[in-house]
C-alpha cells in the first residue's frame, strides 16, 4: 500500500452558534417587544447549577427570572444565574431597564457555549408566567457560556407552547 491522501468516510460537520437577542427575534416576527423582571437577587447556587457551571455549590451569583413578551403575550421565560467574577461590569447593569440577554450578548463576549434542548412539562411557575396550563409540554433550552475568567452565565429558557427552533447550515465547498 502506498501512503497518500486519506479521505474521511463520514466527515464531521460543524456549525457556528450565535446567541440571538430575544428583543430582535420578537420584533423580526412583527410583534411589539416588552420585558418584565420577575425576580433578581444574589443567591447561593444549588447543586444542579453548580455542576453546570463548574463552581462550588453555595457560591453567590446573581439569580434572575424574567419574561419576554411579544404583543403582550409571553414569548419565553428566562431563569438565569450570572457570575459577576467572569464579567464584573454586570454589577452596574440595570436589568430592570435592559434585559440580561441583550446586555450579555452586547457586553460579555464568550469563548465557549453549551446548549441543550429538551422537553419538559410546565410546572406551576412556568405555567403561570407563560400563561399556559401546568403539565403543558414546553421546549426548554439550557445555555451556559464561558469566557477566559470562567462561567459567565447559565440560563434555563422555557418557550411558549408551539415554539419552533430551526437552523440552517450551508455545506462547506472545498
Amino acid at each position: 500500500r502506498r501512503a497518500g491522501t486519506r479521505i474521511a468516510i463520514d466527515p464531521v460537520r460543524k456549525a457556528t452558534v450565535s446567541i440571538s437577542i430575544v428583543r430582535e427575534q420578537v420584533e423580526q416576527a412583527g410583534m411589539v417587544y416588552s420585558y418584565r423582571v420577575v425576580a433578581q437577587r444574589k443567591s447561593p447556587i444549588p447543586a444542579e447549577v453548580a455542576a453546570r457551571l463548574g463552581l462550588p455549590e453555595g457560591e453567590i451569583l446573581v439569580h434572575m427570572r424574567a419574561v419576554h413578551y411579544g404583543n403582550g403575550q409571553p414569548f419565553q421565560l428566562e431563569d438565569r444565574w450570572v457570575n459577576l467574577r467572569a464579567s464584573p461590569e454586570l454589577e452596574k447593569a440595570d436589568f430592570w431597564q435592559l434585559n440580561a440577554n441583550e446586555w450579555l450578548v452586547r457586553n460579555a463576549p464568550y469563548l465557549r457555549a453549551d446548549l441543550t434542548f429538551s422537553a419538559e412539562n410546565a410546572n406551576r411557575r412556568d405555567a403561570r408566567l407563560l400563561q399556559t396550563e401546568p403539565g403543558q409540554a414546553l421546549l426548554i433550552m439550557h445555555r451556559t457560556t464561558w469566557n477566559a475568567l470562567g462561567p459567565i452565565t447559565t440560563a434555563r429558557v422555557a418557550f411558549q407552547p408551539g415554539h419552533l427552533v430551526s437552523t440552517e447550515k450551508a455545506a462547506n465547498r472545498g
